[in-house]
């Protein structure tokens, strides 16, 4: 039980360090957030089989993946919270 739950938080990890990732690698951590979604589906999460209210929270989850799936993502995650300034030289008229 301890080994699944290890490589659970290595899995959620891995596709949270792909998300805030740019180009092509960002589209790998919303496709794995997709299977992931659907694998905690299919274990049930504690619930009855027949108990679907208990997993609307992840089905919402996997469709907000699958929107960002369609994205363009040129800049990560830390590159939109700290842009690169603009260095302009400007001519002193006079000196």
């Amino acid at each position: 039980m301890v080994l699944f739950l290890i490589l659970f938080i290595l899995i959620e990890i891995t596709l949270g360090l792909l998300l805030l990732n740019k180009g092509k690698w960002v589209k790998i951590g919303p496709a794995g957030s997709i299977l992931f979604s659907a694998g905690l589906l299919f274990i049930g999460l504690g619930y009855a089989q027949d108990y679907w209210p208990a997993r609307i929270p992840n089905m919402t989850a996997a469709a907000i993946w699958a929107l960002l799936l369609f994205g363009k993502y040129d800049k990560t995650f830390l590159e939109t919270l700290h842009p690169k300034k603009n260095l302009t030289h400007t001519a002193v008229i006079g000196a």
